[in-house]
């Protein structure tokens, strides 16, 4: 995508959000930096506005909108070549090369921090996918890597699994599954898959976004080359 049409982009998402919320609507951006440091504004502002109700009682358009509009962020910043977006671009090259990495879990703790010292998160969690079970195996900024959650109780990541896109969990539609909340210490998060050869081989869970963009997308987050062939407990 071109940086004028991530200008365009980006101007109809925050434009459409601040419009579902009744929020005051800027003057459209004309520059890449500009269309980002306004759809940044936004979110911060949803997110941590003085009403305190965050993502949780948003409408369901809303929250898409959001979504929307934190994807279309992250992917700007990597379009305009900042530190961000290189720093972001760093965190799915690290998940590509945990194969060759000397020390798996290093890169696995590596890949939690990043999402929270770089892309703006407070607390993240890494996440192996079992027939029957989610198991936590690394973490960052949370209250231990916590236990197995059953897949039959976690209706949020299965939801996540089978249409291989981010999800909130904790709004609306969606609940927050317990054992993945006591984790994070919060009673809604985003929950991510990572896929290889359209295969989801593990979670991503994150939490608690500080303004800056967060890791989302519309359908396979962390998408690995077609061409990958690592095993599924390998990454990509």
């Amino acid at each position: 995508m071109t940086r004028r049409a991530m200008v365009t982009r980006l101007n109809q998402i925050d434009g459409h959000l601040r419009s579902v919320l009744n929020l005051p609507r800027p003057a459209k951006a004309t520059t890449l930096e500009q269309a980002i440091a306004n759809s940044a504004a936004t979110t911060e502002e949803v997110l941590f506005g003085d009403d305190g109700e965050g993502i949780a009682l948003m409408p369901a358009v809303a929250q898409r909108l959001l979504m929307a509009s934190l994807q279309a962020q992250v992917e700007a910043r990597l379009i305009s070549g900042d530190d961000s977006g290189a720093t972001a671009r760093s965190v799915i090259d690290s998940i590509r090369r945990l194969k060759a990495a000397p020390s798996l879990q290093a890169l696995e703790r590596q890949i939690c921090a990043e999402l929270c010292h770089t892309i703006g998160f407070s607390s993240a969690v890494l996440s192996s996918i079992a027939p029957d079970k989610f198991i936590p195996v690394t973490s960052h900024g949370t209250r231990g890597t916590g236990k197995p959650v059953p897949r039959n109780a976690a209706a949020a990541e299965q939801d996540c699994l089978r249409l291989r896109r981010i999800g909130h969990a904790g709004g609306r539609e969606l609940p927050a599954t317990d054992g993945f909340r006591e984790i994070l210490g919060a009673a809604d998060y985003l929950v991510a898959p990572i896929v290889v050869e359209s295969k989801a081989v593990a979670l991503v869970h994150m939490s608690r976004a500080r303004g800056a963009p967060s890791p989302t997308a519309t359908s396979t987050p962390w998408d690995c080359c077609s061409r990958c062939t690592h095993s599924p407990t390998s990454g990509c």
